[in-house]
């Protein structure tokens, strides 16, 4: 293992231990610019500012999170106080951080921007791998920890007596309810890991949302420790966590470095059990959704009979229930060549209700089958479907509802053919053309609402 990764992995595995509460907050951080010290100096525990939750402050009269002042020529970019932070010097690999108590709610696919200045004084250099990371954190309503994102804002190589903005961007991933944002210096060296970070005007914002397809090709982590998933953007179903299998491999890969790697969960014998990856987007009635990933297992762990990989679809309505029946492609089996990639596909028509529809790759292990599968370069395409026929054409003559004038659309555009597949002006029950069929349609559907 590099020394970046294990320097990052420590961080987040400190950060495992702050387990936030979720609660409602506003969009924008409390007190970001550090300029309202705490109410209360409890001399143990030594919180420095309103609004802010520490961790690994150490105790009277030199505490390692602390409020700097530009009076006295700190790194301030707006107000008169910054946040000062260096490390615990109690034991190798020590964190020091400032979080938010209360977590933003978020839902799948919110977009949040995050930002924070930060700098050293050349005067206080951080050395022998000191270093700070901002990180921007999901968790479920479980108030598990399931991914985030993570950008260095100072470390050795940082530029001196000037603070830099660090702005970074994430999307809710599925089953995320709640993100919050963490600071964490992390302290190699107790003893001679001098240094300290500076940081001001912090912020957290919902600014949208992101629909589309990500980390199709797996090769961004949710996070490289603590985290409860292995992909970024990627839910899971059946992780086992004591034998880790769900992960990201590079043993057997199709495009890029890594792909996902799976196995069975063998909870005994003749216990079917399945392990699954996925992804949603939104839809709704009509939308043609496509999907596909491509899948190999390993010459020196095939899958053994009975075990079956899979691509499916499933269809979900606004409150988060299944709707008809899972549209599955069971495609690769022990029969399929070792090291060599196949492809599976899979589409439908979403149908009636449908709010939003999931691609899931997995493996059915039905008896304790050994082997396990890989996936890469997945592909899942939401095409919007012709719009729904507002019945009466009321959604077009008289938005809302349906009424004189769609009698008279109809009669104002008698006999227009618009042709098969489309519709206008009068086609009361978008068939085309404008007749005695439309006229029914409008009588009988006669002043009810249409959207």
């Amino acid at each position: 293992m590099d020394l970046a990764h294990f320097r990052c992995t420590t961080t987040v595995a400190l950060m495992g231990l702050l387990a936030g509460a979720a609660a409602p907050a506003m969009a924008q951080l409390s007190n970001g610019s550090f300029e309202t010290p705490a109410a209360m100096q409890d001399p143990f525990m030594r919180p420095a500012f309103a609004d802010w939750t520490e961790f690994g402050n150490s105790t009277l009269p030199n505490p390692n999170i602390s409020q700097g002042a530009a009076i006295d020529g700190d790194l301030v970019q707006t107000g008169d106080f910054n946040a000062v932070v260096f490390g615990g010097f109690n034991s190798p690999f020590n964190a020091s951080v400032l979080l938010q108590p209360l977590p933003v709610p978020v839902q799948v696919d919110d977009v949040i921007d995050a930002s924070i200045w930060a700098g050293q004084l050349a005067a206080d250099p951080l050395i022998l791998g000191n270093f700070m990371v901002m990180n921007v954190e999901f968790r479920d309503a479980s108030n598990s920890f399931i991914e985030f994102v993570s950008v260095t804002i100072v470390d050795e190589f940082s530029a001196t007596d000037s603070l830099i903005e660090y702005p970074t961007q994430a999307i809710a991933p599925d089953g995320a309810t709640q993100c919050q944002v963490a600071f964490v210096f992390v302290q190699e060296d107790p003893i001679l890991g001098t240094g300290s970070a500076h940081i001001d005007d912090a912020s957290l914002e919902l600014t949208g949302v992101d629909s589309s397809f990500q980390n199709a090709s797996f090769e961004t982590e949710a996070g490289n420790c603590c985290v409860t998933r292995a992909m970024s953007q990627w839910a899971e179903i059946g992780r086992s966590t004591m034998s880790n299998n769900i992960q990201r491999s590079g043993e057997l890969v199709r495009t890029g470095l890594v792909s996902a790697f799976m196995f069975g969960q063998f909870p005994g014998p003749n216990v079917f059990n399945t392990t699954a990856i996925y992804q949603s987007q939104p839809c709704q009635e009509g939308d043609q959704v496509d999907a596909e990933v491509w899948a190999a297992h390993f010459a020196g762990d095939p899958l053994m009979a009975g075990n079956i990989g899979f691509v499916n679809l499933e269809f979900y309505d606004a409150s988060d229930m299944l709707i008809g029946s899972v549209v599955a492609n069971e495609f690769f089996d022990e029969m399929q060549p070792t090291n060599t990639w196949v492809l599976g596909q899979t589409s439908a028509v979403a149908p009636a209700g449908a709010a939003r529809v999931r691609m899931v790759c997995g493996l059915n292990q039905p008896n304790d089958g050994a082997g396990g599968i890989y996936f890469d370069d997945a592909v899942f395409a939401v095409t919007p479907g012709a719009p729904a026929c507002c019945v009466g054409n009321g959604g077009k003559e008289s938005p809302g509802q349906v009424n004189f004038a769609d009698i008279t659309a109809v009669l104002g555009n008698w006999l227009v053919d618009y042709g098969a597949g489309n519709t206008g002006p009068g086609d009361s029950n978008c068939d085309g053309l404008v007749n005695f069929a439309d006229v029914t349609a409008t009588l009988g559907n006669w002043l009810n609402a249409c959207p």
